[in-house]
């Protein structure tokens, strides 16, 4: 009845659950880590790094949904696009009804900027997911 098609979805945990109803324009509930690097950033290089980078966290590659009752997340196939920096530090992430990733990678110079809505992960995830990033 169902096929393969079943979609893949997962609870909040108990912390994160307060981001999604708390989030707004002003407070985006969205923190950045970067790293400085010795050389300039070559955005076809990074974009092949998170590709593989992605691979490992399929975690990341959710949107937020609203249930009846609460929110979940939901594994959707939107491959996470690389972009040059030119929105202000820690934009809005997570916008109401849209399916969008929860995290952004960007560059500008020698930085990469690895930003993330707090319902997706925590500080010890974001810098496992960076690290790895800048090690591929």
């Amino acid at each position: 009845m169902f096929g393969s098609k079943r979609a893949h979805w997962r609870k909040l945990d108990n912390a994160a659950k307060i981001f999604p109803a708390t989030s707004n324009k002003k407070d985006t509930r969205v923190f950045r880590f970067y790293c400085e690097l010795k050389e300039p950033v070559e955005g076809k290089a990074l974009q092949a790094a998170l590709d593989k980078t992605m691979e490992k966290y399929p975690l990341f590659q959710m949107v937020l949904r609203k249930g009846l009752f609460w929110f979940y997340l939901e594994h959707r196939d939107i491959r996470p696009i690389v972009k040059e920096e030119k929105k202000p530090p820690c934009s809005r992430l997570y916008i109401p009804d849209k399916k969008n990733l929860l995290f952004q990678v960007s560059y500008y110079e020698k930085r990469i900027n690895f930003e993330v809505f707090h319902a997706l992960t925590d500080g010890t995830g974001a810098m496992h997911f960076l690290q790895e990033l800048v090690s591929n």
